[in-house]
């Protein structure tokens, strides 16, 4: 932060030197309750097991670019839950027993490619999409590959897996001028239903879901805990997907607004929001960088906190740009699934004034990481920010945020 604004460096020795080297203050890690079988969502993928040359359904043993293209059996994983395991391994006979072959990555030859699987926490129901690439297959040899489908998992062998909700899906590299169809229900229900914090939420298969249901209470809890939001406040839920963190704290605020560029995720949204009686939320369909304007000139609360969960990559910059623009946006919580892609987000949330970045900088004031992922080296970190006006002064020290005085832990 310091090489994006020297400005900021009296503020940064200050706080590095009340935080152990920190900028700011960091709580202990926050713990999932459940570390064994504890994935709502795996991505599955279809090929070669290279010790047995069978046809698999588990995971790559590494990625295609550094040379990797078998897969290996999940049974020994102890983050997936033994019904999704179920479900690959019957799966598997499916692709054996079929007369197409698996997806090669170096030839680009091949059918079945992936299979994803969701399943509930809360009503153990389980949603299926199977992933293939047609290559030269006619719609007729398809719709026999999907009615084959509907059959094995609805009267045949695959009906051990008490599938909810079987979709089909097309695989395959996206050309200019030219959509993938879209995601076809073949069987079931086209939703399956979550619980969180003690309400309902419907899932679709793309929409966004934190994948450990228990660890997502954690996660929202502790967004609340570390940005305390009032009736005074409108939220802005940036990448809602399901609208599940905006509808957790609609409670503890008097507005929020979620935005979101998956039409499908916006609909469940709206639906989970009606479901739950939660009457001060909306959300909108569109890319943060595009509509993220329009979206804030709807607040009806004069104390504007934003909740940011985007993709790994982080937040497009003009989304970026367009929150420091807003005066009255005077709070920002991060929440990010690796920090290191997120750096240059907080860079430029702390940038000094200027032309393109207006308003003063947002510097992080405390932080949580919440170990969302057991097993695993990743941790989700969230990072409260607040506005820094470095013009404002007292005895010639270092500003500081507005409420970093009253914080205790």
């Amino acid at each position: 932060m310091v090489k994006g604004n020297l400005a900021l460096k009296p503020w940064i020795d200050e706080q590095r030197a009340k935080y152990n080297g920190l900028p700011c203050e960091l709580w202990d890690v926050r713990t999932s309750p459940i570390c064994d079988g504890y994935r709502n969502k795996c991505e599955f993928s279809v090929g070669i097991n290279e010790e047995t040359g069978e046809k698999i359904v588990g995971f790559r043993l590494g990625s295609y670019v550094q040379g990797f293209t078998g897969v290996g059996p999940v049974d020994c994983l102890r983050h997936i839950p033994d019904r999704m395991k179920e479900a690959a391994k019957v799966f598997e006979k499916f692709v054996q027993a079929s007369d197409l072959d698996v997806f090669n990555p170096e030839t680009h030859e091949g059918y079945w490619r992936q299979l994803m699987v969701r399943l509930s926490m809360s009503t153990d129901q389980l949603m299926l999409v199977v992933g293939i690439h047609p290559h030269t297959l006619s719609n007729e040899q398809l719709q026999k590959v999907k009615n084959d489908l509907k059959e094995f998992f609805e009267s045949g062998e695959g009906k051990s897996c008490r599938v909810a909700s079987l979709y089909f899906q097309h695989i395959m590299k996206k050309q200019a001028g030219r959509e993938l169809p879209p995601l076809e229900h073949i069987s079931g229900e086209t939703h399956i239903y979550e619980t969180l914090l003690g309400l309902k939420f419907r899932v679709s298969p793309e929409a966004f879901f934190q994948t450990n249901t228990a660890a997502a209470e954690v996660l929202y809890s502790s967004v609340a805990e570390l940005s305390r939001p009032t009736e005074d406040t409108t939220i802005i839920d940036i990448c809602c997907g399901t609208g599940s963190i905006g509808l957790c704290l609609a409670k503890k605020c008097g507005q929020v607004l979620g935005l979101e560029m998956l039409a499908q995720a916006v609909d469940d949204a709206k639906t989970n929001a009606e479901n739950n009686n939660i009457t001060n939320c909306d959300f909108f369909v569109g890319k943060a960088e595009d509509i993220l304007s329009s979206v804030m000139n709807r607040a009806t609360k004069e104390d504007i906190l934003a909740i940011v969960d985007p993709p790994r990559a982080g937040l497009h910059q003009k989304a970026l740009v367009q929150l420091r623009r807003t005066k009255n946006l005077t709070k920002l919580v991060f929440l990010s699934c690796d920090p290191k892609a997120a750096v240059k987000n907080f860079v430029d949330l702390s940038r000094p004034t200027s032309k393109t970045y207006c308003g003063a900088p947002l510097v992080p004031v405390r932080a949580v990481p919440v170990d969302m992922f057991p097993h695993t080296s990743h941790c989700e970190l969230i990072v409260y920010f607040e506005r820094l006006d470095l013009s404002k002064k007292e005895d010639n020290s270092p500003a500081k945020p507005a409420s970093e005085n009253e914080i205790s832990t």
